[in-house]
């Protein structure tokens, strides 16, 4: 069944794709190409924390993929954080430029780029953020 959480995760992918083709053409490596995708999409396992404090301890699939817990402006969602992307620059240009940590950051600002355009909110993503305004379990 085709839904709104499918054609979000389609629209990860494509948003992906130009960074990850950049680097393997770059690097002749395919291995960035799908380090690239896979920081994408690894990304949104931090929903399963919101799956499990919103459903509790059962799982299923089609509720996962179904349910508006996804999209809750509330979510804990603790891998969404520009925080997180300032830190791996930092440390790329300062200690790591290696095409490894290149990939994982193309693939993060990606998907988080996505989410911000998805919810109409750049300052959502901010962990401190949501700390401070009381977004976190409410």
């Amino acid at each position: 069944m085709f839904n709104i959480i499918s054609f979000h995760e389609i629209v990860h992918g494509i948003a992906a794709t130009p960074p990850a083709y950049y680097l393997w053409k770059k690097t002749k490596e395919l291995k960035y190409f799908f380090i690239v995708l896979l920081t994408t999409y690894l990304l949104d396992a931090d929903h399963l924390v919101d799956y499990f404090l919103y459903f509790g301890a059962k799982f299923n699939i089609k509720d996962f993929f179904l349910y508006d817990y996804y999209f809750k402006p509330s979510a804990l969602i603790p891998l969404h954080g520009w925080e997180y992307m300032a830190v791996m620059l930092a440390l790329y240009n300062y200690k790591y430029k290696n095409n490894y940590l290149l990939s994982i950051i193309f693939g993060y600002s990606m998907h988080m780029v996505i989410d911000a355009i998805n919810i109409g909110s750049v300052i959502h993503y901010f962990l401190f953020y949501r700390l401070v305004n009381n977004l976190v379990f409410t």
